[in-house]
């Protein structure tokens, strides 16, 4: 029952009224009473004048916007008020609120459904068991979260319900089917590829009450119909197990997955669900007081997290058991257009845990970081066994390692909190045996995650046999993140699955570094792959994310809703890039090496030099990644030329098949003076790789040479494009880039506003184009 309220201090200084109920305080841009707009990093804004009203927007892409209540207009703790909020509809999105309450300090109320209708309009929201204090960012007590651009004229605060009229969520549903009915129409991509969209909202279950958070189930037949309309094939929706038996065991409850369902089937639209056990966010409470529970505990700090152990040997029966369940009841009627299996981490990826962020709001608090989690007596068993039957003998362990362990049964991880510190200190002096020692624990930590996703894939695949099964990795690859994008590229062709790789961002050149292994590896292993955002992105990158899919030979892109429906002119920029969204078969004669050993033994700085120069070389060749990984399962022989471009670590059995395919007829380009060593510290590769006439770099049927920069690279580049018969492209660093796709075309991406001019080498002959800006151009070589 709503109570009463009895303001602080306030007692005769009411402002006015509304109806009959009285309205305690209110801001607009140019006159307020209690209450005061906040500007945040993250909640940034202007004032403008939109059609009559002057209003406060939001700015810089920024998704909240931020106010406070003046403490004389506070109500006490656990009291109940009415926010009436005045704004210009013209997104097909949502406005949520977050407030202090006496429950958490950012506790969010449903949203409202917005209708496109681009005119001013008002609603009504209810805030509950309030506990205003200022202790959101920047002192403010209420923030609204949203798609797109947010435009307010008047926010007002009631202490009873106000008596005036504001729309239904069903009467705005209604008003933005009617929108939605009268824009442009995609149509479906291309055949072979998939168009995956995940919405904004998932409830889930909260001390007070339910209350929705990002990233689940929209069961509103209006935006369902929006999405479609911009070409999406299925709806993604994060289904964990604690969502369907919450209650105790045995107690099942699928109304909310029902209600998915049935929205989804009366629109023709299919579901990709995201099927997750394992992540704290993901566990009924129930399950945790049960003996079958058993959390993963980090290294660094000797503290529990809430999310389950890799290692957790009961935890098996249980995925098997919940998968079953859902696929009982929704593995029919043909909905389904593929399954995403959430293994692990935070969130659901093949990855350990990072940071916890939002999952949080769930299972409350936990222990997490980047780090690693295999401080318990399960993984130092499985670690042992590892490390086992790498070694012959406990001696040459030892040799290796430079320990004094008198069996397997006695050895240990590098360290535990302080003294994992000194050993990584250890690594960074250049110590080999350190090095070694710590190149086994890092392969041990990832192939324990690719053995559990291995078991995933097997398992999901016999439960939905004729469903397309995916793998979800994310992150960069760092040891900590136990991910090894080519292994689990690997395990999933081998269970006739695909991965799903979720750490796009904004900008193509940095969304090719991050997606581009999985790329390489899944064409190599025979995969399927798509991609997905780890945030949000900027207009310009919509049709960069478009092309990188498309290029890269994906068959399925997954975008977040908000990225595109925000507002009419990202809508737009998506319909003229959609028509380019296909499955292709690129031709690539290009392969970057991707020094996983250099990597894992210094990330940051090694990473760095990587990434940085796998963007710049974009600029000049598109270009795949080859790792350890695909070397030694024989990639290499898909290319032509091998780039190098920074010197590092290697095995040196890694430069012994390099050289062998140099001598079959491969080009390897190296750019810098640093010569490669192996991880004892011998410059045994170096030998092993230039072992040509110094000037010309020929040995064998293939060649090996230093460049100095990425002018003399191109040189050689487009040298070795010409001589093995390729299109050779014009090499320049002015923000557009090509690709080729099939044995006659090409893709253009333009980054820039203006139009390029370039040209195209075929055999001799040169053939110039002009490439419109801001867009993907396709051209065709035998025009």
């Amino acid at each position: 029952m709503i109570k009463q309220l009895i303001l602080t201090g306030l007692l005769g200084l009411l402002i006015g009224s509304a109806g009959s109920a009285t309205m305690t305080a209110y801001y607009t841009p140019t006159d307020k009473n209690g209450i005061d707009i906040i500007s945040n990093p993250d909640g940034k804004y202007k004032t403008a004048a939109i059609e009559g009203r002057d209003a406060v927007v939001s700015i810089d892409d920024t998704h909240y916007m931020y106010f406070r209540v003046e403490p004389e207009f506070r109500p006490k703790a656990g009291t109940d008020v009415w926010l009436v909020v005045n704004f210009f509809d013209d997104m097909p999105g949502q406005i949520d609120a977050e407030y202090t309450s006496t429950v958490k300090n950012y506790y969010q109320v449903s949203g409202i459904q917005m209708s496109m209708t681009k005119k001013w309009d008002r609603i009504i929201i209810p805030l509950e068991i309030t506990d205003f204090k200022g202790i959101q960012n920047g002192g403010s007590d209420i923030r609204f979260t949203f798609s797109g651009v947010l435009k307010i004229s008047r926010i007002e605060l009631h202490t009873t319900k106000p008596d005036i009229e504001a729309a239904s969520n069903e009467e705005r549903t209604a008003r933005l089917t009617k929108s939605i009915l009268q824009l442009p129409q995609n149509g479906k991509p291309k055949k072979g590829m998939r168009y995956v969209y995940g919405d904004n909202s998932l409830e889930v279950t909260a001390p007070h009450r339910r209350y929705e958070i990002p990233f689940g189930g929209n069961r509103n037949d209006a935006t369902i119909k929006l999405y479609k309309s911009l070409g999406a094939t299925s709806v993604e929706t994060y289904v964990t197990w604690e969502t369907c038996e919450k209650d105790g065991y045995g107690k099942w409850d699928w109304r909310l997955w029902d209600k998915q369902f049935e929205v989804l089937k009366a629109n023709d639209m299919k579901w990709t669900p995201f099927l997750i056990v394992g992540p704290a966010y993901s566990i009924p409470n129930w399950f945790r007081e049960t003996k079958d529970h058993f959390p993963c505990r980090c290294l660094e700090c000797g503290i529990d997290s809430k999310i389950e152990s890799l290692w957790n040997p009961n935890l098996k029966k249980w995925i098997t058991r919940f998968l079953s369940k859902f696929a009982e009841r929704y593995d029919k009627d043909e909905i389904l257009e593929s399954v995403l299996v959430g293994i692990q981490g935070d969130y659901g990826e093949a990855i350990y845990s990072v940071f916890g962020g939002w999952t949080q709001q769930i299972p409350g608090d936990y222990h997490a970081h980047q780090g690693f989690w295999c401080n318990d007596p399960y993984a130092l068993a499985d670690y042992r066994s590892y490390i086992e039957k790498r070694y012959p003998s406990i001696n040459e362990l030892n040799a290796a390692w430079g320990t004094s362990y008198s069996g397997f049964d006695s050895i240990d991880f590098p360290g535990y909190g302080d003294t994992l510190t000194v050993f990584r200190k250890k690594i960074a002096s250049g110590d080999p045996l350190a090095a070694r020692q710590w190149l086994d624990f890092v392969t041990w930590y990832r192939a324990a995650m690719t053995d559990l996703s291995d078991w995933w894939l097997a398992e999901t695949k016999r439960i939905f046999p004729n469903t397309r099964v995916y793998l979800c990795t994310g992150g960069n690859g760092a040891p900590e993140h136990g991910s090894d994008f080519s292994e689990q590229c690997r395990i999933a062709a081998k269970n006739g699955c695909g991965v799903r790789i979720t750490n796009e961002g904004p900008g193509y050149q940095w969304n090719n570094v991050l997606t581009r292994l999985v790329a390489s590896s899944g064409r190599h292993f025979g995969a399927s792959f798509g991609f997905e955002p780890a945030s949000n992105i900027d207009i310009n990158t919509i049709p960069g994310r478009i092309y990188n899919a498309t290029i890269s030979g994906s068959d399925h892109l997954h975008d977040y809703s908000r990225n595109i429906i925000s507002s009419e002119e990202r809508m737009d920029v998506q319909r003229k890039a959609f028509k380019y969204l296909e499955k292709t078969k690129p031709v690539v004669p290009i392969a970057l090496w991707y020094p996983n050993v250099a990597m894992t033994l210094d990330n940051a700085a090694e990473f760095g030099k990587f990434s940085n120069g796998s963007a710049k070389l974009r600029e000049y060749a598109d270009h795949d990644y080859i790792d350890e990984i695909m070397l030694r399962n024989n990639a290499l022989k898909r290319y032509k030329i091998l780039v190098i471009n920074n010197g590092g670590v290697m095995e040196t059995s890694d430069a012994e098949l390099i050289s062998k395919w140099i001598k079959r007829g491969g080009m390897l380009i190296a750019m810098g003076s640093d010569e490669f060593v192996s991880v004892e510290g011998t410059n045994e590769p170096e030998k092993i790789l230039f072992r040509g006439d110094s000037v010309s770099g020929k040995y064998g049927k293939g060649s090996a040479k230093r460049v100095a920069d990425l002018l003399e690279m191109s040189k050689l580049l487009s040298e070795g494009m010409a001589e093995f018969g390729y299109p050779v492209i014009d090499m320049k660093e002015d923000g557009l880039y090509a690709s080729q796709i099939s044995k006659s075309e090409l893709l253009y991406l333009n980054t820039t506003t203006k139009t390029v001019n370039t040209t195209v080498s075929i055999d001799g002959e040169i053939t110039r184009y002009s490439i419109p800006p801001s867009g993907i151009t396709k051209i065709n070589l035998n025009d």
